[in-house]
């Protein structure tokens, strides 16, 4: 309302109590923004007003704070004020708001589930594919790793030798996904008033991940191919 003092203020509503015309209020306080719905939307504009100047026929919920004590109890108090006091022809209902409010993000809930599923099939796939490149490129190499061990390479260095080509895919497949990523990450967010930036921290983490899961994987048939006979592929040589 672009209201610099608002307090004490009369205003006048859109709503009647009778012929009269219009209601008019005063303006006694002003609450902090908070949030009964998504953080998806921004906070709407909202208005309090003394129940007994309207009646009791103009609503169509009552927001009640409640002790976590003896609830079930309370429930029932509730109840039987709402026959007794309120409107005994609609019967008494009620809905938790954090419940409610969780509600607003089931389908992100979907989602995540969704999306969790997908990249565990995703890695699986990835970490046998990975198995079988490193297997069928390390055994090609079988009669070249016999040579160096017979000049003296050290197992630590043939490792590294053997893991190197394997790290920078890495980094290239990394530094290719994390574009569309980033975007998509981008405009997922923009369906929130109330959002987060997104930090470098994820993204970290998920390039060790990957590094680790690669280096492991490699690591692991890299060593067994070192313990070859060298005699085995050099008795024709």
């Amino acid at each position: 309302m672009n209201l610099k003092n608002p307090i004490n203020t009369i205003i006048t509503s859109g709503w009647s109590k009778d012929d009269s015309g219009n209601l008019k209020f005063k303006i006694v306080g002003v609450v902090k923004d908070f949030h009964i719905t998504g953080l998806q939307n921004k906070v709407p504009p909202m208005v309090f007003v003394n129940i007994k100047t309207l009646g009791w026929n103009n609503f169509n919920n009552i927001f009640v704070k409640v002790s976590p004590n003896n609830l079930s109890e309370t429930l029932e108090k509730l109840k039987t004020y709402w026959a007794k006091n309120v409107n005994p022809d609609y019967p008494f209902e009620y809905e938790f708001v954090n419940k409610g409010f969780a509600r607003t993000y089931q389908e992100q809930i979907k989602q995540k589930n969704l999306f969790f599923i997908l990249n565990l099939v995703v890695i699986i796939i990835a970490v046998f594919g990975l198995f079988a490149l490193a297997s069928f490129s390390m055994e090609r190499r079988l009669k070249e790793i016999a040579i160096r061990k017979t000049l003296g390479a050290e197992t630590d260095i043939l490792l590294k030798e053997l893991s190197k080509q394997y790290v920078l895919f890495c980094l290239l497949g990394f530094g290719i996904g994390i574009v569309p990523a980033y975007i998509l990450l981008q405009k997922w967010l923009e369906d929130y008033a109330f959002r987060i930036n997104i930090s470098t921290l994820p993204f970290s983490i998920a390039l060790v991940s990957l590094l680790v899961l690669t280096l492991l994987i490699v690591l692991t048939k890299a060593y067994q191919v070192t313990k070859i006979d060298v005699l085995k592929y050099l008795k024709y040589e």
